[in-house]
């Protein structure tokens, strides 16, 4: 019976050009929007384990000290990046520099390997090259105009996504069965059961 998988490659790829459409359509809110919603991601869970101490302590049930500490920290911290996103939005830039940087790592690296099952041009690592080179751009000059940046990383997130799907098409879907994205045989692993 022949198993179906997913796919993570083109998952990416696909995660990629949502996010960089967006990133590219609509640079100058992507930078607040991104910071307001992982302030939402902190101040959310947060406020969960405040009520629930005030909850259990009216059942008289005992919560720890770190887990009330944490819940406040994160409504707090979730507070903070909802009212000064400028501030983290630089460090938004910067992180999506290095997610970049090491996108174009990985395809040159997945691109070296793929020459062992299929003949890849020097052509194919231009993309991947510029994409690690303007990476490293974004991580060396976070604070530049921010909707310029977004709108660059934006184009490098669509670059990346065309580029990991031409690979996937031309490629990875290519390699022999049974091997992993960088063309390592994987091997059927035999199960040992205890005896008792």
């Amino acid at each position: 019976m022949k198993t179906r998988r997913i796919d993570i490659s083109l998952v990416s790829c696909i995660i990629s050009l949502i996010l960089g459409l967006v990133m590219v359509i609509w640079p100058e809110l992507v930078a607040d929007y991104l910071v307001f919603a992982l302030g939402l991601l902190f101040l959310i869970p947060g406020a969960i384990s405040i009520i629930s101490y005030f909850v259990n302590k009216r059942r008289n049930v005992s919560i720890g000290l770190p887990i009330r500490l944490s819940g406040l920290g994160s409504v707090l911290f979730g507070l903070l990046l909802m009212l000064v996103p400028s501030f983290f939005a630089n460090m938004i830039v910067f992180i999506l520099g290095m997610a970049i940087a090491m996108g174009g790592l990985f395809q040159i690296v997945q691109l070296y390997h793929a020459r062992e099952w299929v003949k890849v041009s020097a052509f194919a690592y231009v993309v991947p090259i510029l994409l690690f080179i303007l990476g490293i751009y974004s991580i060396l000059n976070p604070s530049d105009a921010k909707e310029k940046t977004f709108l660059v990383i934006g184009a490098g997130i669509l670059v990346y996504a065309v580029s990991g799907l031409f690979n996937w098409l031309f490629f990875s879907r290519k390699r022999p069965p049974n091997t992993n994205v960088f063309g390592v045989k994987i091997e059927d692993a035999e199960i040992v059961e205890d005896e008792e």
